[in-house]
């Protein structure tokens, strides 16, 4: 049962990265300020309500046991949130120094 578990997440994650990919013009950008809009506290963290919120913006037609299971997989280090370098990380995958920088402009 982990193993089936372990195939919908990474069958989530790639129907996500598809949607954002399609969407092509929002970019590292579009996808910081859709962090930025979903987290409300500015904590620079997105909890688990935030974080769907986030995923529902993409309109991936995910379910929430997927959403669920992505946000555990985001969480890397495990803190009950997810960051925004977590986030970008997830969403987007390894994004330039450059492409950071402006990233850490927006949240300055």
């Amino acid at each position: 049962s982990e193993q089936i578990t372990m195939v919908d997440v990474e069958a989530a994650d790639l129907k996500l990265q598809e949607v954002i990919r399609a969407r092509g013009g929002d970019g590292v950008i579009g996808i910081a300020r859709n962090f930025r809009v979903i987290d409300v506290d500015k904590s620079g963290q997105l909890d688990k309500q935030e974080f769907n919120r986030a995923i529902a913006l993409f309109r991936a037609g995910l379910s929430t046991e997927e959403v669920d299971a992505l946000f555990a997989k985001y969480d890397s280090d495990n803190s009950g949130t997810v960051s925004i370098d977590e986030y970008l990380r997830a969403v987007r995958g390894k994004i330039s120094k450059t492409r950071r920088a402006i990233v850490n402009r927006i949240f300055a």
